[in-house]
């Protein structure tokens, strides 16, 4: 029978740690968090000025769960109908939080996180600050330590959210300075405000599967915004013709005007979108990109932010990485996660999402330019990072042209070599298998077999991933290995480079992205109109040469030396042969 183990530490503490449940060393302590868990603990508390002792610590569950899984609590798979443990466990800790009334409470993972508030996706809710009324006070949410034991890559992240502790722990007091948004507003409002801005602001687009602008949000400050409609519902025109054109020239002498200062986070997507609309507006001024400078203060957190379709929301949307909007906003505002308000269907809190992104966009860009100053890297932003935005800007719009003719011969090469390994892996195994289905990976492997099994690290979860064939065919050497390792590959280059992923003109176009790497190279993505791809590593032969320079122009080769490709370039130039832009 599992061994009860109850909060403990002051009964009146300022701080109450939340974790979901015990695992196995709390169960033999009879202590919350124990062995590696508590160690890592008392060092994020002591890292911040903070002292465990001072804290009152205890869990959901006062008992192992079976498989130390929370999803065992419940009843259904999608985790909506809770287990009678649960329920009661949630009321006790609920109890025991409000007899301590702390100033604070730290909700350490998904389960608390849910208990207090409703709301699940720890990732997205960390560092928010929120007054939860099921518990009378404060709350903020983090990872587990046990979910950093796993990955470590969430530590930085997580130190900021101890940071915040401190300081929310001094006080009882909740309160948001409250934004003045102006939503749904008439032309004669948007005229107004446009004409009235005079002085640096902070801008957004939102925009539809085929790049159409939806929502144009304007930031004059954190706290003083203006979210443009350009659609309602399945994309029906808030404006009549005449009023879209009008507004549209107002935006375009305000965006074109380099006296007055432009702050955009990840400027390259909103800067080309609004370029390329029926109305080419360019953005000139632009003083600060609040990813590109985060990126310059911390590098070592994880790679940039990415855009992808949201068909809930109908626009593209921010996701992935250490330098997304979201977490941005966690470390530099108190505002709350708010992202999926463009989740909601409704268009109101659709425009509310906007302009939000706008208010904490220019919030942000203040705390990142004071950071700057004090990590003595401003000067480095300012004369090396910045000035490359409009060059990656003109060389995403540009794209690289495609012999459009080896394309389709290579791509018909792997095409066939494709079929005929998987041909040779029925064969051996004796059917069909999908090399891309973890199941039946995991049945011929695991099972069929009999190999040892093999866990992500980060999830604690059955793997079929490339690291854990590798691993079993260096130990287990057998031609399934290299098949199954063969048909990945070839399917990988075709879906990534022989596909058509270029646009009518028959180019491939990538973003080219500043905050993508730890080390400070730019790393390469998709471009921002859904096309293209990483463009930085394509295999050497066919599929490298199928890539061609613009008539009169010559390729510098990646194998020569800085010298050489130094002699090279003055010789092309002195010929005409090259023009970059």
């Amino acid at each position: 029978m599992s061994r009860i183990v109850t909060s403990n530490g002051p009964l009146k503490a300022k701080i109450f740690i939340v974790g979901d449940m015990p695992r196995m060393h709390e169960e033999i302590e009879g202590s919350s968090f124990a062995a590696g868990n508590r160690r890592l603990l008392n060092t994020l508390l002591m890292k911040t000025g903070l002292v465990v002792e001072e804290c009152r610590l205890g869990n959901v569950m006062q008992s192992r769960v079976k498989g130390d899984n929370p999803d065992n609590l419940y009843l259904d798979r999608q985790l909506r109908l809770p287990s009678q443990d649960l329920v009661d466990g949630i009321a006790r800790i609920r109890n025991e939080i409000m007899d301590c009334n702390p100033n604070i409470v730290l909700a350490l993972g998904n389960e608390p996180l849910h208990a207090f508030t409703g709301n699940r996706g720890i990732s997205n809710w960390r560092g928010s600050v929120v007054f939860c009324k099921s518990i009378g006070c404060k709350m903020i949410a983090t990872f587990h330590p046990a979910n950093l034991l796993k990955a470590w890559d969430n530590v930085p992240l997580v130190m900021f959210d101890f940071k915040r502790l401190r300081e929310e722990s001094k006080s009882p007091d909740y309160e948001l300075k409250q934004r003045e948004f102006l939503l749904g507003p008439s032309f004669e409002q948007v005229i107004a405000y446009i004409n009235s801005t005079k002085y640096t602001f902070s801008f957004d687009v939102e925009t539809d599967m085929d790049n159409h602008i939806t929502a144009f949000a304007i930031a004059r400050s954190p706290w003083d915004v203006i979210s443009i409609p350009f659609t309602v519902g399945d994309g029906i025109p808030y404006w009549t013709e005449e009023e879209e054109v009008a507004i549209w020239k107002a935006l375009k002498v305000l965006l074109e005007d380099e006296s007055i200062g432009k702050i955009a986070q990840n400027a390259q997507f909103d800067i080309i979108i609004t370029g390329i609309n029926p109305y080419h507006a360019k953005v000139r001024g632009l003083k600060m990109d609040t990813m590109c400078g985060f990126h310059t203060i911390y590098p070592e957190l994880a790679s940039s932010e990415k855009m992808k379709w949201d068909k809930e929301a109908k626009s593209r949307i921010s996701t992935g990485g250490g330098k997304t909007l979201a977490i941005i906003s966690s470390i530099y505002t108190r505002e709350p996660y708010y992202k999926h308000w463009g989740h909601s269907g409704n268009d109101m809190q659709f425009w509310k999402y906007n302009a939000m992104d706008a208010a904490v966009t220019y919030e942000a860009a203040e705390g990142i330019q004071r950071e700057l100053k004090e990590f003595g890297v401003y000067d480095f932003y300012h004369k090396f990072v910045h000035p490359l935005l409009p060059i990656l800007m003109k060389t995403q719009v540009r794209g690289v042209r495609v012999d459009q003719e080896m394309r389709l011969k290579t791509l018909e090469k792997y095409g066939k070599e494709c079929v005929e390994l998987q041909g040779k892996l029925d064969k051996v195994i004796g059917r069909t298998v999908n090399v891309y289905s973890s199941k039946q990976l995991q049945q011929l492997l695991y099972e069929d077999m009999n190999l040892p099994t093999k866990y992500k690290r980060s999830t604690g979860k059955v793997t079929t991933d490339e690291r854990a064939l590798d691993e079993l065919s260096h130990k287990y050497p057998s031609p399934i290995f290299d098949l199954i390792l063969g048909i990945r590959h070839d399917r990988k280059i075709i879906s990534t480079y022989l596909q058509d992923k270029g646009g009518d003109d028959g180019r491939i176009r990538c973003s080219y992205v500043i905050g993508g790497t730890e080390t400070g190279r730019l790393s390469s993505r998709e471009s921002v109109f859904g096309t293209g791809t990483n463009l930085q590593n394509v295999p050497p032969g066919d599929c490298r040469r199928m890539f061609i320079p613009d008539e009169g122009k010559v390729f510098v080769h990646p194998d020569l030396s800085q010298a050489e490709a130094r002699v090279v370039a003055y010789l092309a130039n002195e010929e005409g042969l090259i023009d970059l832009f």
